[in-house]
């Protein structure tokens, strides 16, 4: 596991740290919590720019990025609707677009995947033309 996966790690790991300190009473907790997600979004930051140094990237890196900010801010959104600061309605259609919109990317992906494998293959049974 190279510098950049570790770092996504850290911040699903964070995630719940950060959910629990939401939910905890004083002050204390509560700038424990933005610490820790302001931290978790420095990673965010530098395990982009590290991923794009890396010349060979591990595929689990696309996959675990998009998932670890969605476990921190999906928990933020429910927090947010559950002490009423926004509109319990609105964190509904963002988890379910993040669902749909997962779902379609998965989607798509196979299917892709799946036939541009076919292509591939297709293109190396061709010929280069002569020069």
């Amino acid at each position: 596991m190279n510098v950049p996966n570790l770092l996504t790690a850290s911040r699903i790991f964070l995630a719940v740290p950060i959910a629990l300190l939401m939910y905890t009473r004083g002050a204390g907790a509560a700038w424990a919590a933005l610490g820790l997600f302001i931290l978790a979004m420095l990673t965010d930051v530098l395990d982009g720019r590290l991923a794009r140094r890396v010349p060979d990237r591990p595929p689990l890196g696309n996959y675990l990025d998009p998932v670890a900010d969605k476990l921190l801010l999906m928990s933020l959104f429910i927090f947010l609707a559950d002490k009423g600061v926004v509109p319990a309605w609105m964190v509904a259609v963002l988890v379910a677009r993040e669902f749909v919109v997962n779902g379609v990317r998965a989607t798509v992906g196979g299917y892709l995947r799946e036939h541009y494998d076919r292509f591939y293959d297709y293109q190396e049974q061709i010929e280069p033309p002569a020069d």
